[in-house]
């Protein structure tokens, strides 16, 4: 049996994962949840990263934070 994952995934910040989470908008037609945020190796931020920059795993704060970050990315 092969481990979903092979140790520690990587340390994210805010901008890298709001446009990993909007990328996968882009693709999904869809904003990531709690189940996709769960799953391992899907180029997505994991359950802490979410819950400490979108304020929660839900799709619903995973849209508004990413929206909120990227925009403020694109003010300065």
């Amino acid at each position: 049996m092969v481990p979903r994952t092979l140790g520690m995934s990587k340390a994210w910040k805010a901008v890298p994962a709001a446009k990993a989470c909007h990328a996968f908008k882009n693709r999904n037609g869809y904003w990531p949840g709690r189940p996709e945020i769960e799953r391992s190796a899907n180029g997505l931020p994991g359950k802490a990263a979410c819950e400490r920059f979108f304020g929660g795993c839900t799709s619903a704060e995973i849209q508004i934070g990413s929206e909120v970050i990227l925009a403020a990315e694109i003010d300065s």
